[in-house]
């Protein structure tokens, strides 16, 4: 195969990828077609996808000739692994904000609370805490210690764009094969 007819066979294969997120919302109004990471997200957000769409184009240059099938199956586990990873960590960091107007509002929990909290706010909910205290990253630093949201940022960004990059070695092997 060659690298032009790799190219033909991976516009279907990223149009799929980069639609998964958006199809999502179809089944779940509320889903999230990206991981809330704070307040500067723009560049995460491009760099998240430059990498995406450039790790596409790495099995045409890297899949082996040999054990195809099995380099196939080894990505598609790892997927699913990295993918049920990332599922448990949007669950466990991920707070739902509910809005007078109906739209909830996506914001990563902290999971060391500021010492310095006084009552009645160190008894809330996280949920409670954070529709208080106010979903902006300054306004987060008030009710968990510093580093706390950064690192279940990072957590929940990685784990996220290690899932889509595995899907896409999986998708451009499958492509890679025919």
């Amino acid at each position: 195969m060659t690298f032009s007819q790799y190219r033909k066979e991976l516009k279907s294969v990223q149009t799929f990828a980069f639609a998964l997120p958006i199809i999502s919302t179809v089944f779940n109004p509320h889903a999230l077609t990206f991981p809330p990471i704070g307040d500067s997200s723009g560049p995460y957000k491009f760099a998240a996808i430059a990498i995406v769409g450039a790790s596409a184009f790495l099995p045409y240059f890297l899949l082996p000739k040999s054990r195809r099938g099995l380099v196939v199956g080894v990505l598609f586990v790892l997927f699913v692994i990295s993918g049920c990873i990332y599922v448990g960590l949007n669950a466990s960091y991920v707070v739902t904000i509910s809005r007078p107007s109906g739209s909830p509002e996506f914001v990563i929990r902290g999971t060391l609370r500021n010492p310095n909290l006084k009552p009645p706010y160190d008894k809330m909910l996280d949920e409670q805490l954070i529709e208080h205290a106010g979903q902006r990253d300054d306004a987060l630093e008030l009710a968990y210690s510093r580093s706390s949201p950064l690192a279940n940022c990072a957590k929940v960004f990685l784990t996220y764009v290690t899932a889509l990059v595995l899907l896409e070695l999986f998708l451009g092997s499958c492509a890679a094969e025919k």
